[in-house]
């Protein structure tokens, strides 16, 4: 009966596999940039072709405002939202994923140190 020598634990195989980050969050910068280009592509296209709002009052005053006022503040609001959930939320993932590996580093080094403190003891005996 032959056995095959189990390998070393090494940080990665202590700490487990390493994270895997899914396709959606890699691809989410792109299409949130697709997306505010689209918005204001949209406000170049109502601001040159687009028509105005009027109002008028009962009193017979008349005011005009251009379309493309209503437009582009509905797409700074959804630029705003757009960009902090699809830049944001990547930066907080490997920002936790640095934390932890910090702190996988961290703890190797002092099982490490802890291990050459005992080899010198054991040495100087």
């Amino acid at each position: 009966m032959s056995t095959a020598p189990a390998p070393a634990p090494t940080l990665q195989t202590a700490a487990g596999p390493p994270a895997r980050r899914t396709l959606r969050f890699e691809a989410s910068a792109p299409w949130a940039g697709l997306a505010i280009a689209s918005m204001w592509i949209a406000v170049l296209a109502v601001g040159l072709w687009g028509g105005d709002i009027y109002s008028s009052s009962t009193g017979g005053s008349v005011s005009k405002v251009p379309a493309v006022i209503v437009v582009v503040i509905c797409a700074l609001i959804g630029t705003s939202a757009v960009a902090k959930r699809a830049f944001r939320a990547a930066g907080d993932e490997d920002l936790d994923a640095l934390r932890a590996a910090l702190d996988d580093e961290r703890r190797a080094r002092e099982a490490l140190e802890r291990d050459v403190a005992e080899l010198r003891v054991s040495g100087a005996r």
